[in-house]
């Protein structure tokens, strides 16, 4: 077994998954410049090549087309983080502070002026 202190992270994961459709949710990013685009259904928050990058996407359509599983409504929202290369027994709250900021609103039908913004805002033109 290799000693913690020697493990070197190169990308971490967070997930979250929501019991909520993926079309009647909506994550809602700080206010910033935040780059947003679309691949599919899938929805990106910064720059590829970020330190951190959210991902937002249908986790049951996943399941449903990878592995073949029926599951209930499922919304993964994963932050990927690229953090500097340090022994993992280092890592402190500093380095995923960038989740700060997010909001989960898992229903957008009762906000129609917003829920039409935001899909203007994230769909592909």
């Amino acid at each position: 077994m290799i000693e913690p202190e020697r493990w070197k992270v190169s990308r971490l994961d967070i997930a979250f998954d929501f019991l909520t459709p993926y079309d009647d949710c909506f994550l809602l990013p700080p206010p910033t410049n935040l780059k947003i685009s679309r691949y599919d259904s899938t929805l990106y928050y910064g720059a590829i090549n970020s330190q951190c990058t959210v991902c937002q996407y249908d986790k049951q359509k996943q399941l449903k087309e990878v592995k073949g599983i029926d599951s209930i409504p499922l919304t993964r929202i994963e932050f990927r983080f690229k953090p500097k290369l340090k022994p993992i027994t280092e890592y402190g709250w500093e380095d995923f502070k960038k989740m700060q900021g997010y909001h989960f609103i898992p229903d957008t039908h009762e906000m129609t002026g917003l829920r039409c913004l935001l899909k203007s805002i994230t769909s592909e033109t």
